[in-house]
């Protein structure tokens, strides 16, 4: 079984306040919400794809001292003798060499043939608990002269090469105390075959070494030791010559542009007849930064002399206060460009970075949202409406995965990028792997927010820019910086990606729900954009061939082929089913979803996951709704339900008869009319908890509803006095005859305060299963509705029409 490796939290900064862009403040998070706080401890998994569509990590900052050498640790001897001959020399000056000898149980082990390790050799477990020992005692340093300190070694620190780099690579030891006092690393050698998906026995790779150190359980933070190539020959990267093998690479501070453009030119070349060459269609209407003159440019323009290729940016904007004030150092909306569209003079560092890499790549146009959306707000609607097939048909889209990038600029750009811990021994030079990108990304404030969602995952092309080093991933592979390995075996390699393989697009409507569990968890500054920042995903859901969801209002409509029923699907079952979304927090009863007031209570769009959750603390489904198609089996809607639409305009239409005319309304929706058969929730509230009467549920729907009530009451003002309760049922299975019935309810109270008091509102939603379903003329009855421990109650229902807001 592959191991499990131990990533340390890294805190980050809260979001600063938000501007009055339209479209950077629908980038940017909530002005009063913070990251979702990380794990105490999380795990990293060998090179493969995360499970969940969230992950909690945070990278810890380890800055080895300047006397390390920028990261890298020598240990090939050539310091052992100098500090040998300089000791007396250092004792009398106060100055010591910051490396002096290797201590005897590293000279035991003998790393830097260990390190070197050839096939045949023994692969012991070699312990590494020594390093964590503390150093023998030093005479306080006298004061810094200036350049003289480097090499001053601080009091205290380790005087063994290889202790000084292991102690690094494992990083901080959790306390005693933490369930972790008997913490004992080791040290082992590893084939790709054990580590790698993808790669088995007989794979060229399959005997390439990667070390690793870990405890008995679990990996440890910096991933894998490699041996790097001091000077990667690119042939042997590109082309089929040498032989294969996983090489580290040395990740500088500053970005080499060829690496980049090897990894797209060989994507262009190679991946013919995939979708990364997919035709270009031009988006109406684009506008495009021109890298050469600084102005903003139609995409029509360009494209009457044969110009179709531009790259696009992917980033998070960290507003300040300063963003919206006279005293802003840089305009960097549409309205702030000159005459002919040429820039400011003065453009934000990443922005510059992003057009400068343009150029360096060799490309003249990029797309930038505060500079290519149209200021008019008709045109400016639409370009947005757009912005999912605006990053599709890039040729490039970067992306910046990296903390207050709007005065600090694109890492490796502008900005030198963290230190790569290294270990330089006689027998070659190795490197860390760093954090999986896939970890480091979703960790990033890119990953939190709502509109860079469909922007990474639309893309065909992204290359992503985090604090420590560069991934590309098209269509077909993805690539490390930090690692090399032939590029012609890297579609079967699994290194961990940080987007699904393929093309991004949905392949089964069963999937719909993990998509919303996903984007439920992003942040968005304005509610009301929540649709807008999806919109291009829900697209790719009508257009995916075979079995193709539409949505209405963010309920998906599943295909009619996806039900399994010996009558004609309507409308209305489609609806029902959609309506059928539980979101549930597993770790509590409380419920894990507040309401917003941006959208009516009966889609998720409304709800947001209370703060603090993740993807991973909580489930979303819907109820009956399978996972492979076809995914509804003998599931419609509730007997004699009908279902209208009224609009903020007064207007109620008829959701089975009249789509057409609601398709193309444009007044805003206002609620749904419900004649369905429901059952009264009888409650009586003690202190600030609700408790429910004698109605027909299991004890943990029981508990669910009370906090759904409870928590609907702790916002209003009269407390229980005037609030009533109904469970409505939307959709269901054999209804009529056969056994094992089941229904989906939804839980809805009737607001008493606000300017929609005495409207009903959803609460939330619950399953309910039975024997069966006894039909009558105005009544009806759910038969041995199961309870707790065998017991079973009946359930009666009757017909009613409620507005549901």
């Amino acid at each position: 079984m592959k191991k499990i490796s131990r990533i340390l939290s890294r805190r980050r900064p809260d979001d600063a306040a938000d501007s009055d862009s339209e479209r950077s403040r629908r980038r940017a998070g909530s002005p009063t919400a913070t990251p979702p706080p990380a794990a105490t401890g999380f795990h990293q998994l060998p090179f493969r794809r995360a499970t969940g569509s969230e992950v909690a990590l945070a990278r810890t900052h380890r800055k080895l001292s300047a006397g390390v050498g920028g990261g890298c640790v020598v240990a090939d001897g050539s310091r052992d003798a100098a500090c040998a001959r300089d000791d007396d020399a250092g004792q009398q000056s106060g100055r010591r060499g910051f490396l002096t000898k290797t201590c005897p149980r590293c000279v035991a082990a003998d790393f830097p043939r260990l390190l070197d390790w050839k096939h045949g050799q023994p692969r012991p477990w070699v312990p590494l608990s020594h390093v964590l020992l503390p150093p023998p005692g030093l005479p306080p340093s006298p004061p810094s002269d200036g350049d003289s300190q480097r090499g001053l070694t601080p009091p205290g620190a380790p005087q063994c090469p290889f202790c000084v780099f292991f102690r690094a690579m494992i990083g901080p030891v959790p306390a005693v105390g933490d369930g972790t006092a008997k913490f004992h690393p080791y040290l082992r050698i590893r084939r790709a075959f054990e580590r790698l998906d993808g790669v088995g026995e007989r794979h060229e790779l399959a005997g390439s070494v990667m070390i690793e150190v870990m405890t008995r359980k679990k990996s440890l933070p910096w991933g894998y030791l490699v041996k790097a190539d001091e000077d990667e020959g690119w042939s042997r990267y590109v082309e089929a010559q040498g032989e294969a093998s996983i090489r580290a690479r040395v990740v500088s501070a500053m970005v080499d542009p060829a690496l980049p453009r090897c990894w797209l030119d060989f994507c262009r070349e190679k991946h013919a007849g995939t979708a990364c060459m997919a035709p270009v269609k031009m988006v109406q209407g684009l506008r495009l930064v021109d890298c050469t003159e600084m102005r903003v440019v139609a995409a029509e323009e360009i494209q009457a002399h044969g110009q179709t290729d531009y790259l696009a940016l992917s980033y998070v904007w960290a507003q300040t206060e300063l963003d919206s004030s006279p005293d802003a150092p840089f305009d960097t909306s549409a309205s702030s460009l000159g005459p002919d569209g040429r820039l400011p003079e003065s453009v934000p560092l990443l922005f510059a970075d992003a057009i400068a890499f343009t150029s360096s790549l060799g490309f003249r146009y990029i797309w930038i949202d505060r500079f290519c959306l149209p200021v008019p707000a008709s045109e400016r609607k639409k370009q947005v409406d757009a912005v999912g097939e605006i990053f599709s048909q890039s040729l490039l889209t970067l992306i910046v995965a990296a903390e207050d990038t709007s005065l600090g600029g694109i890492p490796g750009l502008s900005t030198p990028r963290e230190e790569q811990l290294c270990l330089k021994t006689k027998t070659g030079l190795y490197a860390t792997s760093l954090v999986r990108p896939d970890l480091e990304v979703a960790s990033s404030q890119w990953a939190s927010r709502a509109w860079t969602f469909q922007e990474g995952l639309l893309a065909r092309r992204r290359l992503i820019f985090t604090p420590s080093q560069m991934y590309f991933q098209c269509r077909t592979l993805h690539c490390h910086e930090s690692l090399s390995l032939p590029l012609r075996l890297a579609p079967s390699v699994s290194l961990g990606r940080v987007f699904p393989a393929g093309d991004g697009c949905p392949r089964q409507p069963g999937q719909f729900k993990d998509l919303i569990k996903t984007y439920m968890c992003r942040d968005l500054a304005d509610n009301e954009g929540r649709l807008d920042a999806l919109r291009a995903l829900l697209r790719e859901y009508a257009r995916m061939g075979g079995l193709a969801v539409k949505h209405f209002l963010g309920l998906p409509l599943f295909h009619p082929d996806d039900f399994v029923t010996s009558r004609v699907v309507s409308e209305t079952d489609r609806l029902a089913a959609g309506l059928g979304w539980i979101c549930d927090w597993t770790g509590s009863v409380e419920p894990s979803c507040r309401r917003t007031a941006s959208f009516p209570s009966w889609t998720w769009l409304a709800w947001n996951l209370r703060e603090g959750l993740t993807a991973a603390d909580s489930k979303f489904a819907f109820n009956l709704v399978g996972d492979v198609s076809p995914i509804l089996h003998g599931v419609s809607a509730a007997p004699r339900m009908e279902i209208s639409v009224g609009f903020k305009d007064a207007a109620v239409l008829s959701w089975e008869i009249d789509g057409d005319a609601i398709s193309k309304k444009s007044e805003a929706i206002a609620f749904l009319r419900l004649e369905t058969f429901s059952f009264d929730v009888a409650f009586t509230v003690e202190g600030a908890q609700a408790e429910l009467g004698d109605v027909a549920l299991t004890s943990e729907n029981r508990t669910l509803v009370e906090a759904m009530i409870t928590a609907s009451l702790s916002g209003q003002e009269d407390g229980a006095s005037g609030f009533a309760c109904l469970g409505v049922l939307v959709s269901g299975r054999n209804w009529k005859g056969g056994t094992d019935c089941a229904a989906t309810a939804l839980i809805c109270g009737r607001q008493t305060s606000g300017e929609d008091a005495g409207a009903w509102v959803r609460l939330g939603a619950v399953a309910i299963e039975c024997e069966a379903f006894v039909d009558g003329p105005e009544e009806a009855v759910l038969k041995g509705v199961e309870v707790d421990e065998g017991q079973k109650k009946d359930l009666s229902v009757r017909l009613r029409e409620l507005d549901l807001y």
